[in-house]
């Protein structure tokens, strides 16, 4: 074989772009080189040229910043919330009390009496323990349980954000270019403004799920199969769609060539079941019902099998056929809207060979879409990444996508928060 040309000159080693073999490194050559027993590599924080803007990555700060003017932007609506339906000419109550509603409710009670103890509710096991078990320990540090569960969602909010950025800029043709950035901004901007995004913000699961979901598939696209099965089971103990996800994780790793797994890492994608297994024998000690989970789903929220045709035709009637007030009839029609959201948004991944995605996204539809009438599938839509990436990096190449959402979206997002501010059913 010929040597190489002017244009390719041989590296130090000898060898095009290689590096000089461990073996071939004399002793004295190893501490300088960060080989072997006698020296190690010096890691990243023990340099002078570590910095923090080192470990983020551009578009990593740009979602922090998303997440941090968002969140201040919920504490005005809040605030809003606070006056404006303040019935009596006083002063509101607490701050915080206006984000103890619904579910963050029972989110607290599990977390400080469990699911068993005297007195409770036993429709509370509808209710998965992960974010009650994060609550209690931000309980630790965080002086009120309300409080803490605001701090959980903070926190698991601001890495969902930073994950969901990077999963943005994958979407263009170059990772690390200004489109990239631009897409991450996009992308994080629409989660944080989604209808229901005022559940990112309170004591709710949505945000804790997002954190392990889009980490979990942020790792397994770089073929980091053991991170991404451990997260994926962190959200198996937050929400059962854990099990949505290890799915999709485990089509993603069936298509992946030879170059990105090895069958003998096969067995690891069935550690995002063992949480669910781990709920449904704990249930079954302590109530004898195998069913547990699902029999609290329908006492509690009427959670019922039906035929999607059935569950469509009763939400439209709670939507449009005057059975219910005003408010609640709205929400329902923004749950049908976000099933034609779901439908349109699978259909496209269908299109674009992304199985693993469409798979997720039409387990979800398929779980919540087949019960009594379609309910909190806008906050399920939170959680659908694919929805947030392909809408950021469609915003790059139109920017009038950005602006209409904003516009929009951003309307219905306020009216969801304040009518779950102040006490009336958001979904």
């Amino acid at each position: 074989m010929p040597g190489p040309g002017p244009e390719q000159p041989e590296t130090d080693s000898g060898r095009l772009g290689g590096e000089i073999p461990a073996s071939e490194i004399l002793p004295a050559q190893r501490s300088e080189a960060g080989v072997g027993p006698l020296s190690r590599k010096p890691r990243a924080w023990e340099t002078e040229a570590w910095s923090p803007h080192r470990v983020l990555r551009p578009q990593d700060r740009i979602s922090l910043a998303t997440w941090a003017a968002t969140r201040l932007g919920m504490v005005v609506l809040a605030w809003m919330a606070a006056w404006v339906f303040e019935a009596a000419p006083a002063v509101p109550g607490p701050w915080l009390a206006r984000w103890d509603r619904w579910d963050e409710g029972i989110f607290l009670s599990i977390a400080q009496h469990w699911y068993f103890a005297p007195g409770t509710d036993p429709r509370h096991v509808a209710f998965f323990p992960g974010f009650p078990v994060a609550v209690w320990v931000m309980h630790l540090v965080v002086w009120n349980w309300v409080a803490a569960g605001l701090a959980v969602s903070a926190v698991a909010g601001a890495v969902a954000m930073v994950a969901l950025g990077r999963l943005a800029a994958r979407e263009v043709a170059a990772p690390e270019s200004p489109e990239a950035r631009q897409a991450a901004a996009n992308a994080t901007l629409f989660f944080a403004l989604a209808p229901a995004a005022v559940f990112l913000a309170a004591g709710y699961s949505e945000s804790l799920f997002a954190a392990f979901a889009f980490s979990a598939w942020a790792a397994a696209r770089r073929d980091r199969w053991a991170l991404a099965v451990v997260l994926a089971a962190g959200a198996s103990t937050v929400r059962v769609n854990g099990l949505f996800l290890a799915a999709a994780i485990v089509v993603e790793f069936l298509l992946a060539g030879p170059t990105r797994r090895r069958w003998r890492q096969a067995p690891l994608l069935l550690v995002p079941a063992v949480p669910v297994a781990a709920y449904v024998l704990y249930l079954h000690r302590d109530t004898g019902d195998w069913m547990a989970w699902q029999h609290a789903q329908a006492a509690g929220w009427f959670r019922t099998f039906q035929s999607p045709k059935a569950a469509w035709d009763q939400t439209w009637r709670a939507a449009f056929g005057a059975t219910q007030a005003g408010h609640t009839a709205w929400v329902f029609q923004l749950e049908l809207v976000a099933v034609v959201v779901g439908l349109a948004l699978t259909a496209l991944l269908l299109f674009k060979r992304r199985w693993p995605e469409a798979l997720y996204v039409a387990l979800s539809l398929l779980a919540l879409g087949t019960t009594t009438w379609f309910m909190s599938v806008p906050r399920a839509m939170l959680l659908w990444w694919p929805l947030w990436t392909m809408l950021g990096a469609w915003a790059v190449k139109h920017p009038m996508v950005r602006t209409l959402y904003v516009c929009c979206v951003a309307p219905v997002m306020a009216g969801v928060a304040l009518l779950f501010l102040s006490g009336q059913w958001a979904g």
